[in-house]
């Protein structure tokens, strides 16, 4: 049985989740309903609507599918144990950042117009607009139990600022070097003054609400936090040696735009392959 639902598993809750999509607003209520009732637990139903709000959708599913064809009465207390198994022991590397939202680079056309945009795509050196974002706090080790702790953070200081959404200028297109990485870099630069003043009014949420007593937010002090310097830009390539120097000698200096974009505030895991990072974004407000 076990082996059929791996083959099958998938394109069934996918059945089941459009089933459902008449009466939720937000995909992560959907996945809620789907875990309380598989697991029989639809009286502890406001837990999974947080947990599928806040938690890692793959731990969840993960534990999910290993507990869902069971004949148990308790497949909610056995769910929330192995969750907790997978938990143990697993960091993840993360970050906190602004993403572009849908609005994208694709829809930019003064900026796809460019030279130097239009090289860097034809060569497929551009970076997905879905990749392209703006790094806050970096977190090389986040542990696992801490992933919804911080979404949590992020949540309420959303509240506080009732915006979902944020619309900052800018001004250049940047090249420059990394002798650390021996990497060059083609990037968004020039951001208007409201990014910073959206940083600082961060920063100070970030430090007043890890100072709580309460036990996850305490922890959460050691890992997100705010640098003394901010330097926001968005990398729209990273080049070789070689690559870096030939286009450096085409464009020298740094190309003049006007742009506005608008971001999300998200948490995202970024793993790492040989090739580029792969980002997994965790979008409390669209997901």
């Amino acid at each position: 049985m076990a082996q059929k639902l791996n083959n099958l598993d998938f394109q069934e809750l996918v059945a089941n989740l459009e089933a459902r999509r008449k009466h939720v607003r937000y995909s992560f209520q959907e996945l809620a309903l789907l875990l309380a009732k598989g697991l029989n637990d639809m009286s502890h139903r406001s837990i999974y609507f947080k947990l599928a709000k806040y938690e890692n959708r793959e731990l969840l599913m993960s534990a999910y599918m290993s507990i869902v064809e069971k004949t148990l009465d308790n497949k909610g207390a056995l769910f929330m144990w192995k969750l907790k198994q997978l938990k143990e022991n697993r960091e993840y590397r993360a970050f906190v950042g602004l993403f572009l939202t849908e609005q994208g680079l694709d829809k930019t056309q003064s900026l796809l117009s460019l030279d130097i945009i239009k090289q860097l795509k034809a060569t497929k050196k551009l970076i997905s607009s879905k990749r392209l974002h703006i790094t806050l706090n970096f977190i090389s080790k986040l542990p696992a139990d801490l992933y919804m702790p911080t979404n949590i953070m992020i949540d309420k200081f959303l509240d506080q600022y009732e915006k979902n959404e944020f619309e900052f200028s800018v001004s250049k297109i940047q090249m420059f070097f990394s002798e650390k990485n021996n990497t060059g870099y083609v990037t968004l630069q020039g951001f208007s003054r409201e990014i910073y003043a959206f940083y600082k009014k961060w920063c100070e949420f970030v430090t007043s609400y890890t100072k709580k007593k309460s036990g996850n937010a305490k922890k959460l002090a050691k890992y997100i936090y705010c640098q003394k310097r901010f330097f926001p830009h968005i990398t729209l390539a990273r080049l070789k040696p070689d690559e870096y120097q030939k286009l450096a000698k085409m464009y020298p200096e740094s190309i003049k735009i006007s742009e506005k974009f608008q971001f999300f505030l998200a948490l995202a895991i970024s793993d790492l392959t040989k090739t580029r990072a792969v980002y997994k974004i965790h979008n409390i407000n669209k997901n």
